[in-house]
């Protein structure tokens, strides 16, 4: 698996596991975010990458740091 891909693997292990850790659905998580549910879905699922923008929104929103991220896929 290349780098580009682990990444986006990884940040949705990490979106999956603070969303659920606060109880939320993906559209409601997704909504909060200020994206579409498609859009989310397609980020904790591992098929697309966020932007820098989106990728600080939705770690500010659930509270996670990109840091850890960062560390787990270098």
């Amino acid at each position: 698996m290349d780098r580009f891909k682990r990444v986006a693997v990884q940040f949705g292990v990490q979106l999956k596991l603070a969303r659920e850790a606060r109880g939320l659905t993906q559209e409601k998580t997704a909504e909060l975010c200020g994206i579409s549910p498609r859009h989310y879905h397609n980020l904790e699922n591992g098929h697309t990458n966020p932007s820098l923008a989106t990728a600080l929104q939705i770690s500010s929103q659930l509270g996670f740091s990109l840091d850890s991220l960062r560390e787990e896929v270098m």
